[in-house]
């Protein structure tokens, strides 16, 4: 059973290099009728089907403007209760804050997903983490594709410069972008390579919120990241 499982898991996700670059790189074809459904903790959101249509289609230009959060907000990461959560087919388990939605964004061949944490009263889309496998992908494959996807929707990419991280004991990357257009969207995105897969882990925060109040929260979800087998 274990060999068929892990035989399907990269079937799936054996798709072209380049293909749904540009629906992580922005919020994955967040459409205001994502952003104002209001019940329920799982959409899916259908990707675009090349790197070109997902930058236009990941736009922070496609985020309804009243459903997006307005400015800074401080965060105590040690406010938020951790609970575990797994990929399909046991790709990866991390901890994520209690109470954050899961969407799943279909992916031909593959999968992609995200969660979202919500203003519980206006249900404004303030942060979330999204995580996807491209297999077989290196770190800086990966980092050049979302560097051309970012210019391509006039964003800014490696501010800061780029840090070495160590994750799950995968090396990898990491470093910040924004996209300003429509409603700003600030990221900063983890690269880690792995035996199957080439990880993204990508943290963002809506509305022209900065990234900097949710730092801790970030890295403590990020310390719980753990590939499964065959995602490693």
């Amino acid at each position: 059973m274990g060999s068929r499982l892990t035989f399907a898991w990269l079937s799936r996700l054996k798709f072209a290099s380049g293909v749904l670059v540009g629906a992580v790189i922005a919020g994955a074809s967040i459409t205001a009728a994502a952003c104002s459904s209001g019940s329920g903790s799982q959409s899916t959101t259908p990707a675009a089907g090349t790197a070109t249509a997902a930058a236009a289609d990941a736009s922070p230009a496609s985020v309804s403007p009243s459903r997006v959060s307005s400015g800074p907000t401080p965060v105590d990461a040690s406010s938020f209760q951790l609970e575990p959560v797994t990929g399909e087919f046991d790709s990866y388990i991390i901890q994520i804050p209690q109470g954050w939605q899961t969407e799943e964004i279909a992916a031909p061949g593959g999968f992609i997903r995200r969660y979202v944490m919500f203003q519980s009263d206006t249900r404004t889309r303030m942060a979330s983490i999204t995580l996807r496998c491209e297999p077989g992908a290196a770190v800086d494959l990966m980092m050049q594709e979302d560097a051309k996807v970012v210019d391509s929707v006039n964003g800014k990419y490696g501010l800061g410069g780029t840090k070495d991280v160590r994750v799950a004991n995968l090396s990898g990357k990491q470093t910040d972008y924004t996209v300003t257009a429509g409603a700003p969207v600030a990221s900063r995105v983890v690269y880690l390579g792995g035996a199957s897969c080439g990880w993204r882990i990508l943290f963002q925060v809506f509305g022209g919120g900065e990234l900097q109040p949710y730092a801790q929260l970030f890295d403590k979800m990020l310390a719980t990241f753990q590939p499964g087998t065959p995602g490693g």
